[in-house]
Parts: structure tokens; C-alpha cells; sequence
């Protein structure tokens, strides 16, 4: 969802925080969205690798 909106979540909470770096807050919210599947795809590659391996060591 963070990736495929342009709709800011909480945008008032974002206007809020009185922050001058990086101003662009759907630029922002993208970013994450990025970082969030980024650690879910090597979550999950980490996760199904040792099963991988015993699956070979009984055939």
C-alpha cells in the first residue's frame, strides 16, 4: 500500500513533526514502502534456505 498510493498516510502527523530534512513526504512514504518489501523478500529467502537444503541432504 506504501508504494502504490498517492495518498500521504497520516499526513497530519507528518506535517506535524516539524522536520526540514527531506521535505517530499510521499517521496518518503514510498521509501519505506521500499525498505518494507526489501525486508520481507529477505525474510523470507532466509527463512525457506535451510529448508531447502535438508529437502537435498534426505533424498
Amino acid at each position: 500500500m506504501l508504494l502504490l498510493t498517492d495518498r500521504l498516510l497520516a499526513a497530519s502527523w507528518f506535517g506535524a513533526t516539524g522536520r526540514t530534512w527531506w521535505a517530499d513526504a510521499l517521496a518518503d512514504q514510498h521509501g519505506a514502502g521500499i525498505a518494507v518489501v526489501v525486508v520481507v523478500a529477505v525474510t523470507a529467502v532466509v527463512a525457506l534456505l535451510p529448508r531447502t537444503g535438508r529437502a537435498n541432504e534426505r533424498d
